[in-house]
């Protein structure tokens, strides 16, 4: 049910992430709660980008997302990524939030290959080395 909720988003970055990335998820009594979709770009290995994070409505606030995002990019560090790059609604306040408080910001421009609605923002996140 996560994965049908999530949308298009998260299905596309989990086929991407057969490949080059991850798909970690969340659990809470051995039931999936939430889950992030993290994959390395196909031209540039060293940017990642989230996909999707999503956390069942019943358990958000909970810190789920928190941990998902912190994971993803620890994850992708180890992995060699030195930036991580996402879009997100412009009106989605909690997670705005959620990746403002791990430093994400829109600081760089869209990458190559990708296109940014008018209602999302792109944000990033520098690893530093």
């Amino acid at each position: 049910d996560l994965y049908y909720m999530a949308g298009n988003d998260i299905r596309e970055g989990i086929g991407q992430a057969r490949n080059s990335g991850l798909w970690l998820v969340s659990e809470l009594n051995r039931k999936i709660i939430g889950g992030i979709t993290i994959a390395a770009d196909e031209k540039d290995p060293s940017l990642w980008l989230i996909f999707g994070l999503e956390v069942k409505p019943l358990f958000r606030g909970m810190g789920a997302g928190c941990a998902l995002v912190s994971a993803a990019l620890s994850k992708a560090k180890r992995s060699g990524a030195r930036t991580i790059g996402l879009f997100v609604n412009k009106n989605a306040r909690p997670a705005l939030s959620l990746y403002a408080s791990f430093g994400f910001g829109q600081k760089d421009p869209v990458p190559d290959g990708f296109n940014k609605s008018a209602g999302e923002f792109y944000l990033s996140y520098k690893i530093n080395a």
